[in-house]
């Protein structure tokens, strides 16, 4: 049987379980786990008599197999949003500290980081959820005063397989305590110790180490591990090992004398007290002179009630073989990978056997997301393909090692988690492995910025973009002005973005919907819009300049925009991004990335001003402004027509007035006309005449061109507008999201469109005799029938 390993972390000169057990059976990490099986055993909710801030709060394993904690939330109604990681063992304790790994100084803290606002001392809901969200544990469910606890004692489960409920809660009695807060004084709670409000029991912990693999009848050593971690001492302590066939005793170390009986030894070990610090017993024996495994088995008892009798049992599994190469391989690297930041990996390999390993090779297999950037070791290289990279190592010999450093990047991640996996073979057939992950950070970034309140009604807006290939939850990422914050604007649970989508957040829903022309996706305010809330309070953007920063839900900063006279404390470079743009009126100016014309998604984030739009510096792609409401998005790439069709051009001013005419006069069903004027009177004789005879006319015309509308044209608009049969709008002026109007062109039965460089006035379409020549502007008009062109020119309309 395979053993589950075992964590040691040294403390003084004593050793620290950082799994409750060795248990024979596998105890892999199980992918579903019920209400219950891990809950909320202890709450530090009035810190430490070192600091009221030094809150803390542990978790218990009631099931006999590790759960895997990744993905798991703690979560409270004050802000705090904690993201576990790691495993907690069978029978476990999972120490969460806030902000640091000081709030219990002598005892390492398995995950730390901000509690929010931290625990209200008058009490507040605590939830623990598993990866899917569901709610496994609750502490104080009913969200009143806390049940039990004081500033200076903590709040402990009496029983941990009983549910929530405020009988099951009570304060710390003090005997027993342990642990040490900041300053090193004691403190009033049992950190990854039975509860002292837990009916009174032993919880003798056993562990056993030894060789993984030795030679027939070799010399070999193992060590026994116990200690004590209930509420009570544990009287009567023994420690009994049995020794697999064949195995035999040499000697063990004080000091405890071993009593042999046989295979079996038996250590009296009296009273145990209570501690997390491990005590051992070394015991040499031979090895058995055959081949195979071995297991060793260790078993405590007392004479009082043991909290966990699993935990009495443990042992330790050995291969006994003929000589024979052994080898090793470990892998380690950054736990998170950064966008556009190097990634150093180091591969670690030895050949711990008694043969030399002959012809061995290093292969690492990069995963897709991973890119190679370059290595470093003293072995012929080969890079096979673009994920293949191979060392030939050569002869290694016992005790021999060696170990190559290897750099990548993060490229375009198809998954938020990268799996590395490294082997190491030698032509004898003896193979290691290693296997390293790292987490994608996330391609989430800002892509628009509206610090202005557009029109007096549009409120604020952020936009945010996924550039990854996959959907991000953003159940606790937040968007602030300041790094460090208590009050921010954040997603609830549920919250996500999509492989490719664009998130708005508004200010007002309310404010954002007639201006943008669509709703916001998340809001702070929405009266009667449909849109979903955020929490906290949007951060009111300053108009001149401040810093807009996008944090995940550990507080780090993914994205920053530093612009007018604002700066940013992190996550940027160089100098603040132009606004409001110069020459032109604030008014709800719009930050916007720059956008590559050939794909329509943003630049290379460099985190400098040279990515946005406004960038000053940049003739080509910046210099640009942005107001709300500009579809930039939809209409971003022009239409590109590779098809057979009709075009049809004429030269303005000789050419133009008969042309149009043409073109209206053929209209059966409707007619689309979009101009800056409309002034020529033969231009408005044939489009009333398409009136009469039963067309469906729909015209758009700016409302203050240049220079003001003149009577003519105001006569042959008022004259053209004949609801239902013919409507005339006009755009711009005071309106909130449109001020002007300048296309030229018509759409006739959606079968033919007329584009134009100059206006549906006399000066281009002059209607006095061609014989002796005419004056007006240049420029030409293009009729064509190709689909493409009609369903664009039906799409800015």
């Amino acid at each position: 049987m395979r053993l589950r390993r075992l964590l040691l972390v040294l403390i003084g000169s004593g050793i620290l379980f950082g799994f409750a057990s060795l248990t024979l059976a596998q105890a892999s990490p199980v992918p579903y786990v019920a209400v219950g099986d891990v809950v909320i055993n202890e709450v530090a909710w009035g810190g430490t008599g070192a600091s009221s801030a030094d809150e803390w709060i542990e978790l218990y394993n009631n099931t006999p197999v590790s759960v895997s904690l990744a993905g798991w939330r703690i979560a409270t109604t004050n802000n705090m949003n904690l993201v576990l990681q790691g495993e907690i063992a069978p029978y476990g304790y999972y120490l969460i500290e806030r902000t640091d790994d000081n709030a219990i100084s002598d005892i390492p803290a398995d995950r730390y980081g901000s509690f929010g606002s931290g625990l209200r001392n008058t009490g507040e809901i605590i939830t623990l959820t598993d990866a899917l969200g569901s709610v496994i544990d609750t502490a104080n469910g009913d969200g009143g005063s806390w049940p039990a606890g004081t500033t200076s004692a903590t709040m402990e489960r009496i029983h941990s397989t009983a549910p929530d409920t405020p009988s099951n809660w009570a304060t710390n009695t003090g005997n027993p305590h342990n642990g040490r807060d900041a300053n090193g004084a004691p403190i009033n709670g049992t950190p990854k110790c039975r509860n002292s409000v837990s009916p009174q029991a032993a919880d003798l912990v056993v562990a056993k180490r030894g060789p993984v693999q030795t030679q027939p009848a070799a010399p070999m050593t193992y060590t026994l591990y116990y200690r004590n971690p209930g509420n009570i001492v544990a009287t009567g302590a023994m420690l009994t090992d049995t020794l697999p066939e064949g195995v035999t005793f040499i000697t063990s170390t004080p000091p405890h004398p071993a009593v042999m009986n046989a295979r079996t030894l038996v250590w009296t070990l009296g009273d145990v007290p209570i501690t997390l610090t491990a005590q051992t017993i070394r015991v040499s024996v031979y090895a058995p002179a055959g081949t195979g495994s071995i297991t060793n088995i260790i078993t405590a008892t007392s004479a009082v009630t043991e909290a966990t009798p699993a935990t009495n049992v443990a042992g330790w599994t050995t291969l006994i073989s003929a000589p024979a190469p052994l080898l090793r391989l470990t892998k380690t690297g950054p736990a998170r990978a950064l966008p556009d930041t190097p990634l150093t990996y180091t591969l670690t390999f030895t050949n711990s056997g008694d043969l030399a390993a002959q012809n061995v090779r290093l292969t690492d297999t990069l995963p897709v997301g991973l890119e190679f950037v370059a290595q470093n070791a003293p072995y012929p290289f080969t890079q096979v393909d673009a994920t293949t990279l191979v060392w030939d190592v050569g002869t290694l010999v016992p005790d021999g090692s060696g170990y190559v450093t290897l750099t990548l990047t993060l490229g375009a991640a198809p998954v938020p988690t990268l799996t590395n996996v490294a082997t190491l073979t030698a032509d004898t057939g003896q193979t290691a492995s290693a296997t390293w992950s790292t987490q994608a950070q996330p391609r989430v970034k800002l892509y628009a910025v509206q610090p202005g309140n557009y029109g007096g009604i549009s409120g604020e807006m952020v936009a945010l973009i996924n550039l990854g290939a996959y959907a991000v939850d953003l159940q606790g990422w937040c968007i602030d002005d300041k790094v460090s914050s208590t009050t921010r604007m954040c997603f609830p649970s549920g919250a996500h973005i999509a492989a490719g989508e664009t998130l708005w957040l508004a200010e007002k829903a309310d404010g954002f919907y007639p201006v943008w022309g669509f709703d916001a996706d998340w809001t702070t305010t929405a009266i009667t819009r449909p849109v979903s809330l955020l929490t906290g309070d949007w951060p009111g953007f300053t108009d001149d300049g401040e810093a807009v920063y996008l944090l995940d839900v550990n507080g780090t900063v993914l994205d920053a925009l530093a612009y007018g006279k604002g700066t940013a404390e992190a996550g940027w470079q160089g100098i603040s991004v132009p606004h409001p743009y110069s020459s032109f009126e604030n008014k709800g100016q719009v930050l916007y990335r720059k956008l590559d014309e050939a794909t329509g998604l943003p630049v290379r984030d460099t985190d400098s001003a040279s990515d946005w739009a406004q960038d000053p510096g940049d003739p080509f792609d910046g210099r640009k402004v942005r107001y709300p409401g500009w579809d930039l998005e939809t209409l971003f790439f022009p239409v590109e027509v590779a098809a057979t069709s009709n075009v049809t051009l004429a030269v303005a001013p000789d050419g133009m007035l008969n042309f149009v005419l043409d073109t209206v006069r053929a209209a059966q069903k409707s007619l689309i006309i979009e101009g800056y004027t409309l002034g020529s009177v033969p231009l408005y004789e044939a489009i009333n005449a398409r009136i009469q005879a039963g067309v469906q006319v729909t015209i758009l015309l700016e409302s203050t061109p240049a220079g003001g509308m003149s009577n003519q044209e105001k006569w042959v608009a008022q004259h053209l507008h004949q609801p239902p049969t013919s409507t005339v709008y006009f755009m711009g002026g005071s309106t909130t999201r449109y001020q002007y109007q300048h296309a030229k062109f018509m759409i006739v039965d959606n079968r033919t469109a007329l584009l134009s460089t100059d206006n549906f006035g006399e000066s281009s379409m002059p209607s006095d005799p061609l014989e002796n020549g005419t004056m007006g502007h240049r420029g030409f008009v293009l009729r064509t029938d190709n689909a493409e062109v009609i369903t664009r020119l039906n799409a800015i309309f």
